[in-house]
């Protein structure tokens, strides 16, 4: 299996502008037959974004993962990226994994920060849980 691995900068806090460069990047390296594209950790939203993050985390399945698995099915490519979750009242640093076909997936949080306006603190991540993504 081929994979490819985007080594570059996305905007920080521009979602959709970096989830325009993921469609562009996942439709290159799909032309060169690669079958999996792989991003920077956090790259959807950036890092050091202060704030922010409690404005751009997102749940599992939010608008820019659906987004992101229409960009695989379109491209006919498995894409790895990662970006904040928001679930209830904590945040994850998750790894999400968009298929071309319908799978049970594991994804784990890497990190858990407790976070509020005016202190964030990581701690290490120990919840595996599945996503699936349909094609």
């Amino acid at each position: 299996m081929k994979i490819a691995i985007y080594q570059g900068k996305g905007k920080s806090t521009n979602v959709d502008e970096n989830l325009s460069l993921i469609r562009s990047a996942a439709f290159s390296a799909a032309e060169q037959d690669a079958r999996l594209i792989i991003f920077p950790e956090l790259f959807l939203t950036g890092y050091n974004i202060g704030d922010t993050v409690f404005e751009l985390a997102e749940s599992i399945n939010g608008p820019s993962a659906q987004k992101a698995a229409d960009i695989a099915r379109e491209a006919d490519i498995a894409i790895l990226y990662g970006y904040p979750e928001k679930f209830k009242k904590i945040f994850t640093i998750l790894p999400s994994l968009s298929t071309v076909r319908e799978k049970r997936l594991p994804t784990f949080a890497k990190l858990i920060f407790m976070a509020t306006k005016k202190t964030v603190s990581f701690n290490l991540g120990t919840n595996w849980s599945w996503r699936i993504w349909k094609a």
